[in-house]
Parts: structure tokens; sequence; C-alpha cells
């Protein structure tokens, strides 16, 4: 799957789940239920990601991406302490890896 139709996907799923009144925008930004539960695997995941705190790669291309939230338990307002976040994206040209033992833009936080 490439990054743009992943992105459509994505975007649908936003709208889809915006239409039944999950998630709506408050003017700044998205807002809903206490949203994603553990179970969520995409279709580009690896088991065994490395923990690190970068995805940058020295010599790629690409634009930096920063993103920031919180992890809440079931109560959707106490955080969760110690929680990890496993991350994957591709690389400029929209692929992804799925073979090296590099796990190239993957990792746990």
């Amino acid at each position: 799957m490439k990054r743009r139709q992943f992105i459509s996907s994505a975007a649908l799923s936003v709208t889809a789940m915006r239409s039944f009144g999950f998630i709506s925008f408050d003017g700044k930004k998205y807002v809903g239920d206490c949203a994603t539960t553990s179970d969520i695997l995409g279709s580009f995941y690896r088991p065994e990601s490395p923990f690190r705190s970068s995805f940058h790669i020295a010599g790629e291309t690409g634009k930096k991406v920063e993103l920031s939230g919180k992890i809440l338990h079931q109560d959707c307002t106490i955080p969760h302490k110690n929680a990890k976040v496993e991350l994957w994206h591709c690389d400029a040209a929209g692929v992804y890896d799925n073979s090296t033992s590099d796990f190239r833009y993957r990792g746990i936080l």
C-alpha cells in the first residue's frame, strides 16, 4: 500500500467515525469518545520492532513529523503510566520496510 492510499483510507475512517458521533472537531482539534483499543494492528505491522526515541535516518529525505498525545485508562480520564506506543511509517517514496532487519521507520516509544 502506498502512502497516498493509506492516507486516503485513514481519512475515510476518520470521516466514518465522525459521522457516527465518535469524533467531532471543536474548532481546534478532534475530540471524541475514549477511542483507540489495544487490538488495532495496521496492514504494515511487523512484530518485534525495536525500542527507539527517534525514527531519524541519516541521509534520508523527508519532512520531520512530531506526534503528541495521551494514553488513557478505560475511564478516558486517568493517564496510563509507562504506556508504550508502537509506530511505523513509510519512507519519502511511500515504501514501508517490511523485510529488513533494520526496521526502518519502525519502533516502540
